[in-house]
């Protein structure tokens, strides 16, 4: 039975799984986009597993950490300030 979070409906329909994200932005904007929805946001400390649990997404290190998928551009958009 699939976990029912706002964290799985956001990747499952907000995100792409193609391209990458720098973690920190994903993490910004999903906390946005929960408070957008009146939804209660993971915790930090669970979303690299819930990640891997329901999606096989593991961040990968470059010069920063990245998840390799790509926030839908109309999200981005919406919650995206300061360059990111």
């Amino acid at each position: 039975m699939e976990r029912n979070n706002s964290l799985v409906v956001f990747v499952r329909d907000r995100c792409e799984m193609t391209g990458r994200t720098k973690r920190s932005t994903f993490r910004r904007i999903y906390l946005e986009w929960c408070k957008s929805e009146n939804a209660f946001p993971e915790q930090t400390r669970n979303i690299d597993t819930i990640l891997r649990e329901y999606f096989d997404i593991v961040p990968i290190k470059a010069s920063e950490y990245y998840y390799p998928l790509t926030i839908k551009d109309s999200i981005r958009l919406a919650f995206s300030y300061g360059g990111d």
